[in-house]
């Protein structure tokens, strides 16, 4: 059996084990930080490639809404509940 000399202490290897467990989970989670920082960037990036337009033409609602200020519509067809059309006034 191996005898310890004075002042030493046995627990050392436990405490390097244990150093070196949360140098490793720190450096994990730093990776995990900075890959979910890349993919959130590269979304934006993919994002900002592509202009999204509306699905109608503007014309085309300005001509609606003329259409409907100006010439009168049976409300029941359009809107069977009792409203009346929301475009008028």
């Amino acid at each position: 059996m191996l005898h310890m000399k004075q002042g030493q202490r046995p627990g050392i290897v436990l405490l390097v084990v244990m150093v070196m467990l949360a140098l490793f989970a720190v450096v994990a989670i730093s990776f995990v930080f900075y890959a979910e920082s890349q993919a959130t960037a590269e979304k934006y990036v993919r994002d900002a490639q592509f202009q999204f337009q509306a699905d109608a033409e503007p014309e085309l609602l300005f001509n609606f809404f003329l259409g409907a200020q100006l010439y009168d519509s049976d409300d029941n067809l359009l809107y069977p509940t009792g409203t009346t059309d929301p475009t008028r006034i």
